[in-house]
């Protein structure tokens, strides 16, 4: 997995640093990770265009919760089981388009909330 993300992070970062590099990028990204039915490189392309404004750095890496990494299944043998809940909260929050991570906290921000206030909260 982290072979994975050390690719897609490289990718970008080309991609987004030559954006006429991104046709290839999209290909060669295709070729190395499963993407949806019907989500090639065109979609990718037309994607990418709406990321431009992106770094590197803002790209977020998130993994199912695992509750077990050696479940044994009757019909399948060995299988990594998910952890239900965790699972539901990560879905849950990509399709609400909602921070993986913990967000930042402003400095000049967190001077004007009044106390008691969480600046941490995203909207």
């Amino acid at each position: 997995m982290q072979r994975q993300q050390r690719l897609l992070t490289a990718l970008a970062a080309k991609a987004l640093a030559t954006p006429a590099a991104l046709p290839a990028a999209a290909d060669a990204l295709l070729t190395s990770v499963r993407a949806d039915r019907g989500f090639g490189a065109e979609e990718m392309l037309r994607l990418a265009e709406v990321l431009t404004r992106m770094t590197a750095a803002d790209i977020t890496y998130a993994s199912v919760p695992v509750a077990d990494r050696d479940h044994t299944h009757p019909e399948a043998g060995s299988t990594v089981l998910w952890d239900e809940r965790g699972a539901a909260a990560l879905f849950t929050a990509l399709k609400e388009d909602r921070p993986l991570t913990p967000q930042k906290r402003p400095t000049t921000a967190t001077a004007a909330q009044p106390d008691g206030a969480d600046s941490s909260l995203c909207a």
